[in-house]
């Protein structure tokens, strides 16, 4: 009982959280009415049709009204974090496990619609640095340095975007140069498995994020 409780509120946080990114964050002026309503049609929504991930699949991932597509990135960013949220609170304590989902979610939503993000949030990762174990040995400190001294100059000469400069650093900080790592490749692979069913350039922070979920 007490799961299905937890699934219910942290599914209907995520759906919150990546609403109120579209409203403050991305595009106030496109949502300046107080009822949600269709990216395409504008027609306000039923509620039925804003419960999470479940609103999609009652639509068939087409509007009841206009039948265009919905996008899929709100329920499987729903579907993902709250899995990863159940499998984890339990290890990283609740709250801290709830700050950090909801900087991936606000992170995730920006980058993947308009490439962006607010360094100011990646402050949401810092939790993981006071729960996890980190590398602790001076030649592994010297290498983090080093690491973050090396983006810091990719960054410089414009070969690597702020957002994504800040985004590794930050991560370095809070979970370790091993964790780093393999987060960076599961993120590489990931834009290997899917890009050849994109028609744009990727953004990088939203597979970052799925490998970070997958390692840590």
């Amino acid at each position: 009982m007490q799961t299905c409780f937890i699934f219910v509120f942290i599914i209907c946080w995520i759906s919150f959280i990546v609403a109120f990114t579209h409203r403050t964050l991305l595009d106030p002026l496109k949502y300046d009415s107080k009822f949600s309503q269709c990216d395409r049609c504008l027609h306000p929504l039923k509620w039925w049709q804003l419960i999470p991930v479940g609103g999609w699949i009652f639509q068939k991932g087409r509007c009841h009204w206009c039948q265009q597509p919905i996008d899929a990135f709100n329920p499987m960013i729903e579907l993902i974090l709250t899995t990863w949220y159940l499998s984890k609170f339990q290890i990283y304590g609740a709250i801290p496990t709830l700050i950090i989902l909801t900087a991936i979610t606000i992170i995730t939503t920006t980058d993947w619609y308009e490439q962006w993000i607010n360094p100011v949030f990646l402050c949401g990762f810092l939790p993981f640095r006071s729960v996890m174990l980190t590398d602790s040995h001076w030649f592994i400190y010297l290498i983090e340095v080093g690491l973050i001294l090396f983006l810091l100059g990719m960054n410089y000469q414009q070969k690597l975007g702020l957002g994504d400069t800040a985004y590794l650093i930050i991560i370095i900080f809070s979970v370790g140069l091993t964790a780093t790592c393999w987060i960076m490749l599961c993120a590489c692979l990931l834009i290997l498995l899917t890009s050849r069913y994109q028609t744009k350039s990727l953004p990088f922070i939203p597979y970052l994020n799925l490998g970070l979920i997958l390692i840590v």
